[in-house]
């Protein structure tokens, strides 16, 4: 049983929801029984719908000191996997899964509170009950504390995956309550970190096993990017298994030109910029400075001024949002600036594109990578997180990548000049392509990994 908050097939904002995706149609496709347990938000509700219908499976309750909350269950099977909505209109019938025009919804604490207990308790209602529990980031932490407390009877075996660590969600102690713990778990052995009610902490204390997105970025997160809760992963650290993402790789659009330059010339004219004589670079990322916006901004003018040209897809921050406006206004016919959020934009800049920047400061694993190199689109990326596990630099004879460390431009500017030069010479191109491509990066590869930590979860629940 996954808890999440997001399926990218019904509602997401990233790639939490793209990983519960392909995660569990792989596992229902190598004969696992999987269950997907999401928030009702509206949105999913209406597009598993529109799929023939949804069953009512029940209802639970969940009481708070204003009132009881009821959460009706429906649900369908999508693609061999049990989906399944926890409906309160109250708390997921809105215009955004987290918030709106830029900022939180100020009761998130009571709705995903209300979430992960709803959650917990329709999983002791399971009747079969389910052998694994598996939560995905803050979202599902009090869920598997809730579960966790279950200690006098069967309970499942509880995995916690970080799927990124920057985003936790805390709440004040006075708050406490929403947890529908007892206060034994109101200490730093539970759910408290830092003085605040932390979801994302109750998961990584509580759980039998933890998992993160690639194991270099399970290795950071026992040191500095792990951040005030380092000390818990060091810990936990023979208990956290780092397991690389998978992609689903999207089929060509219908109608799309099947000779790569003319996809190309296609892409650019849609940006408003014509062809470039050097390779065209593209970045498809939330415009934050985790992703290194600045850095490119900074390091493109000179690859720019060599002959290349930039195509960037993205929201986020406004300032930096700016500074992208301001680097396409400085060279008008070689950098294009959308700021949206389009899939299908993003899926055809990966197979237009020469190469595909990712800088991030952190990167837990990344996804763009990989769809990128699929479709023979060439990762330039900083040495961190999973981005340092997926693509080998086109030093070594079979490398499909620029790598480049360091914290500023410079770097950046290195390798995409690199790659500007060696774009030149179309045959070692060819082969970075060709490297690239043959990669295993599909979600089959991850499920016996997976497999395997469930196993060692029930083997550490069964020695408690």
């Amino acid at each position: 049983m996954h808890v999440a908050a997001e399926d990218s097939r019904f509602a997401h904002t990233g790639g939490l929801g793209e990983v519960v995706a392909g995660l569990s149609e792989a596992q229902a496709s190598a004969g696992v029984d999987v269950h997907v347990l999401l928030p009702g938000y509206s949105s999913a509700l209406a597009k598993l719908n529109a799929l023939g219908g949804v069953e009512a499976l029940g209802h639970v309750e969940v009481p708070f000191r204003w009132g009881t909350a009821r959460f009706d269950v429906v649900g369908r099977d999508v693609a061999g996997v049990k989906m399944r909505l926890l409906v309160n209109d109250a708390f997921f019938d809105r215009p955004g899964m987290y918030g709106s025009q830029g900022s939180g919804y100020f009761d998130n604490p009571v709705r995903f509170a209300g979430y992960a207990r709803a959650a917990a308790t329709w999983i002791g209602l399971f009747g079969q009950d389910p052998d694994v529990v598996h939560g995905h980031d803050w979202h599902a932490g009090l869920a598997l504390a809730q579960l966790h407390k279950m200690r006098t009877g069967r309970r499942p075996a509880l995995v916690h995956t970080v799927h990124n660590l920057a985003y936790q969600d805390p709440f004040p102690t006075a708050a406490f309550e929403l947890t529908g713990l007892d206060a034994r778990y109101c200490t730093v052995n539970g759910v408290l970190h830092e003085g605040l009610v932390n979801p994302l902490k109750a998961g990584l204390q509580l759980s039998d096993w933890l998992t993160t997105v690639s194991p270099t970025y399970a290795e950071e997160l026992v040191g500095e990017a792990g951040g005030s809760l380092a000390g818990l992963f060091e810990y936990r650290r023979e208990q956290l298994s780092g397991i690389v993402n998978g992609v689903s790789v999207a089929p060509a659009p219908p109608g799309e030109a099947s000779d790569r330059s003319e996809r190309r010339e296609a892409l650019c004219d849609e940006f408003g910029i014509s062809p470039p004589e050097g390779p065209l670079f593209a970045m498809v990322s939330r415009l934050t400075e985790q992703k290194g916006v600045d850095l490119l901004v900074e390091a493109s003018p000179p690859v720019l001024r060599e002959g290349a040209g930039l195509v960037v897809l993205g929201t986020g921050d406004p300032g930096l949002a700016i500074e992208l406006d301001g680097l396409a206004g400085r060279f008008q016919d070689r950098v294009g600036f959308m700021e949206t959020f389009d899939v299908g934009l993003a899926t055809r800049m990966f197979r237009a594109a020469d190469a595909l920047v990712m800088p991030s400061r952190f990167e837990p694993c990344g996804m763009g990578q990989m769809h990128a190199m699929k479709h023979r689109c060439v990762p330039v990326v900083r040495r961190t997180g999973g981005l340092a596990d997926t693509v080998r630099d086109a030093r070594h004879p079979d490398g499909w990548g620029f790598v480049f460390g360091g914290d500023d431009a410079s770097g950046l500017r290195d390798a995409m000049q690199r790659a500007a030069a060696t774009y030149r010479d179309r045959p070692r191109w060819a082969q970075l392509q060709d490297s690239g491509e043959a990669r295993p990066v599909g979600w089959e590869r991850a499920v016996p990994e997976y497999d395997a930590v469930y196993a060692k979860a029930l083997a550490a629940l069964s020695g408690a």
